[in-house]
Formats: C-alpha cells, sequence, structure tokens
C-alpha cells in the first residue's frame, strides 16, 4: 500500500464560459466536478498505474463525503479526522479568452491542534502498513508550519521514503527532515534556489534530499540524484489543460521506486504520466493506456554536472 497525504482536498470544479466580462454577470455553458488536491490526484494516478493506494487528509461535511465516495467508486481508501467546515472548492475555468485554464482555489476549513494531532494519530497508524509515503500541496489553517517535518520525521523512522509536493515554510521546515524525493516547478525551484540555469537549480536541491525534480511546462521535467541530470521531454498536441501534471508525475516517480527503476526509467515514467494528464478532459487525471503510448516518445537527454 502506498499512503498518499492530502491535506486539504478540494472540490475541483471546471467552470466553461464563452467569455469573461469584467464587473457583469457571466453564465457558465458547462461545469462538471472532479476530486482533488494534490494529493487526491496523486492517489489516483497510482491506482491507475496497478498500486494499492490510501489517502490520509481532512474531510468536511458534504463536500469532503462527496470526495471520499468517489474515492471509494474508484478502490481508494480515505481516512483522518472529519471537520465542522466543508472541504473546499476549487475552480478551473474554460473558454476562449484570457481566463482559460484560470484556477480559483478555496481555503477549506481551519483545524485545531486537536484535529492536527488526531491526524498525526491515525498516520502512525497507517505508516507501518505503507510501501512508502507521498505528501502533497498545502495544509489547512490552524495547521502549524512543520506539519511535513513532523510527518517525515515520523517516515524516517519507520524507514519509509517520502516523495513530497509543497512550497513555502512547510517545504523549507521539511528539508530539516532530508525527504527522499522532492518536486517542484521552476518557479518554485527558482525562489528556493536562485541559479543561472535549471540544471544547476536542479542539483543544488539535491542536498536537501536524495532525488530532486523540477518540471518546467513544455521544457520537461529535469531530474536529479546529485550525480547526474536527466532531461525528459515530450512533444504534445491537443493539449487539454496541464492542471494536476505535476501531481500525475509525481505519481510516476512514485511508482518507478516501487517497481526498483532506474534513474533514466524513473525519468521517462515520470515524465510520461506528467504528459498524459495533458490528454483527457478530466482534471487531473491520466489514463495507463496513454502512459503507455507516451514512454516510447519521451525524449531522453544525460546531463553530467
Amino acid at each position: 500500500m502506498i499512503l498518499c497525504i492530502c491535506p486539504n482536498p478540494s472540490v475541483d470544479k471546471y467552470v466553461w464560459l464563452k467569455t469573461f466580462v469584467e464587473r457583469e454577470p457571466n453564465r457558465a455553458t458547462k461545469e462538471k466536478n472532479f476530486p482533488g488536491g494534490k494529493g487526491i490526484h496523486v492517489a489516483f494516478g497510482l491506482k491507475e498505474l496497478g498500486h494499492e493506494v490510501k489517502i490520509l487528509g481532512f474531510w468536511g461535511g458534504p463536500t469532503g463525503a462527496w470526495i471520499q465516495e468517489q474515492c471509494r467508486k474508484s478502490g481508494i481508501t480515505c481516512a483522518g479526522p472529519e471537520t465542522e467546515l466543508w472541504t473546499r472548492t476549487c475552480i478551473t475555468f474554460k473558454s476562449d479568452g484570457q481566463v482559460n485554464d484560470t484556477e480559483l482555489l478555496g481555503t477549506g476549513p481551519e483545524i485545531d491542534l486537536k484535529l492536527f494531532s488526531s491526524f498525526v494519530k491515525t498516520y502512525k497508524e497507517l505508516i507501518s502498513d505503507a510501501e512508502c509515503v507521498t505528501m502533497s500541496g498545502s495544509w489547512p489553517k490552524g495547521a502549524p508550519d512543520n506539519g511535513y517535518a513532523q510527518l517525515i520525521e515520523i517516515a524516517n523512522q519507520h524507514r519509509k521514503k517520502v516523495f513530497l509536493d509543497c512550497a513555502g515554510h512547510q517545504l523549507i521546515n521539511a528539508f530539516s527532515q532530508k525527504p527522499f524525493t522532492i518536486h517542484l516547478n521552476e518557479k518554485e525551484a527558482k525562489e528556493l534556489k536562485p541559479a543561472a540555469t535549471m540544471e544547476e537549480s536542479v542539483l543544488t536541491l539535491t542536498n536537501d534530499c536524495q532525488f530532486a525534480a523540477v518540471t518546467a511546462g513544455a521544457r520537461g521535467l529535469f531530474y536529479s540524484d546529485g550525480k547526474q541530470i536527466i532531461h525528459a521531454k515530450i512533444e504534445l498536441k491537443n493539449i487539454h489543460s496541464t492542471v494536476g501534471s505535476g501531481d500525475s508525475l509525481l505519481a510516476g516517480l512514485t511508482s518507478a521506486y516501487c517497481k526498483n527503476l532506474n534513474l533514466e526509467e524513473t525519468s521517462r515514467l515520470g515524465a510520461a504520466c506528467g504528459a498524459a494528464n495533458c490528454l483527457r478532459e478530466d482534471l487531473g487525471v491520466f489514463y495507463k493506456t496513454d502512459v503507455d503510448k507516451l514512454l516510447g516518445k519521451v525524449d531522453l537527454r544525460k546531463i553530467n554536472p
């Protein structure tokens, strides 16, 4: 079982608009809801790749219950404390205008120390059966800034590898516990570790983890173990949306670890999963059939530091 930590899940809503006019009523032409949050996307990706998955999160109100039900329908088990305030809703606008792929991220519930302690207690109960752990996204308001650092410390005590995708104080504090793999996008990486090139940026990140993955949009994935860098890139046509591609990539990297793949094979699978997410209308979801087709189309380049 792979344990996927998603402290701040969401109902991800696609809203289609013909146009968007500021300070005027705008009517949607279509809406569609998906179970979301970065950790949810990772979990669905891992399930699609054939892994048993369990999600640990905070679940609030009817929106939290709906997400758990959608996960159960896909064969994914959910755990974690219930909150009175509703789980957040995040909206992605689809249109022919400038607002296309604009995201509006909800705030979600606020938690207290009691709820956080309950979350950690459940985590300790689950981690023994986990092959590895993914940790993704933001935390609800009220969570400590070292929430992920605390979880990584526990994972290290149990000798479980952690695949981390977060930003801000949570990431900075997590570095003290040396997560196994870190994924960031190009903007996050350069803000955290200023460098002249992507190669320098991803290499510097490996000072704080064993493997670092930095994604740079159409320029692809830069993945390093601190000794060499693999640049993986796929040329795509007919992209529906890039939302969730980083989460899909993290699912690929995690799956590759469980399959004991080498650096190049891991880069290929991660890039293929991230690209497959762009091919369908479903938000934050990819299909293994698409991944299998894309694996042979990944352009790999070795970079020696």
